[in-house]
């Protein structure tokens, strides 16, 4: 819940969810001074390569390619740093 302490204590939101008009998404964009993590979040437990489909789109219009980190949550248990950047994470090790 990191949206409302922020707002509490005065300060702006920082999450947001991200679709451009041809129906491109990310499920969450957390912006940070130093980093902005485009973050995609499925329920499968094998690592497929579509659920990268999003994640490798926006690193491919983003302004500020050196801020940007890409991660994929998933259910399945392998921690990947894949080849193409992005950070596979399972759920798990985010509680």
């Amino acid at each position: 819940m990191l949206a409302p302490v922020r707002l509490n204590n005065g300060l702006q939101d920082n999450l947001y969810y991200w679709r451009d008009k041809t129906g491109n998404e990310l499920d969450l964009l957390l912006d940070t001074a130093t980093t902005v993590t485009a973050i995609e979040i499925k329920a499968g437990a094998t690592m497929n390569n579509d659920y990268q489909k999003g994640l490798l789109y926006f690193k491919g219009v983003a302004d500020d390619k050196k801020k940007l980190k890409t991660v994929l949550y998933y259910t399945g248990k392998a921690a990947q740093n894949r080849s193409n950047g992005i950070e596979v994470t399972p759920w798990q090790k985010v509680i």
